[in-house]
């Protein structure tokens, strides 16, 4: 056991000898032979040249901008257009409401002269019934011509935005659920208060009650037309 583990100098390895030559020029000629397939030098480079998606979002963003442009000019040229067949539309009915009572006013200045005549025998009842219709003809249409121009009024206020408050209708009453304050609409009779849909209503005092239009008066008897009197033959 012991001279397994002292040291033999016959069997040491041979010095080492500093005038040796070493040489790296076989490794060297194979980094730069090109025979050798598995060498190789390589270059990454990375450069960001444009962000297209944000550049799609952009130019979406920009077209979506015009067209709402373009839809908001489009509504406002719509509402001028609006207002102004409005505001014709009232003049052109105003103006037919003042025809219509001239006419009125001329048919019954004719049917009185035609009663007078009519009175003295200067005229026959086919005459005097003729104004009467003449008359009837240019009421009616004057109530046509009225009620024209209470639409186009309404129209109007519609078109400007006005109706609510020239009908005196409050947004908070509906808000509240509660009318403190009457509207104020041309021609339409006030509901009772109370009163509910399918519900009739309270009976007023008579003197609250409408009262029936009143009928056209009636020529007093000596100009109503009268049968002319037989001639003698």
């Amino acid at each position: 056991m012991y001279s397994q583990f002292c040291f033999d100098p016959a069997n040491a390895p041979p010095a080492f000898r500093s005038g040796t030559a070493v040489s790296y020029g076989s490794t060297l000629n194979q980094l730069i032979d090109s025979t050798a397939p598995d060498k190789g030098v390589g270059l990454s480079l990375t450069i960001p040249l444009r962000n297209r998606t944000s550049q799609a979002t952009q130019i979406r963003s920009e077209i979506e901008y015009r067209q709402a442009q373009m839809r908001l000019q489009q509504i406002e040229n719509q509402v001028r257009i609006e207002v102004r067949n409005a505001q014709f539309a009232v003049q052109q009915n105003r103006a037919a409401v003042e025809s219509a009572q001239a006419a009125v006013e001329l048919g019954k200045q004719s049917l009185a002269a035609e009663q007078k005549k009519y009175a003295l025998g200067a005229s026959t009842t086919t005459l005097v019934l003729q104004n009467r219709t003449t008359l009837a003809q240019a009421e009616s249409t004057l109530l046509s011509a009225m009620a024209a121009y209470e639409k186009a009024q309404v129209e109007l206020d519609r078109a400007t935005g006005l109706l609510l408050d020239h009908s005196g209708i409050m947004i908070s009453d509906a808000e509240h659920g509660q009318v403190n304050h009457m509207p104020n609409i041309p021609y339409v009779q006030p509901r009772p208060q109370g009163a509910a849909y399918g519900v009739e209503p309270a009976v007023q005092n008579p003197q609250q009650q409408p009262q029936p239009p009143e009928q056209p008066q009636q020529p007093p008897p000596s100009e109503q037309p009268q049968a002319p009197p037989p001639q003698n033959r």
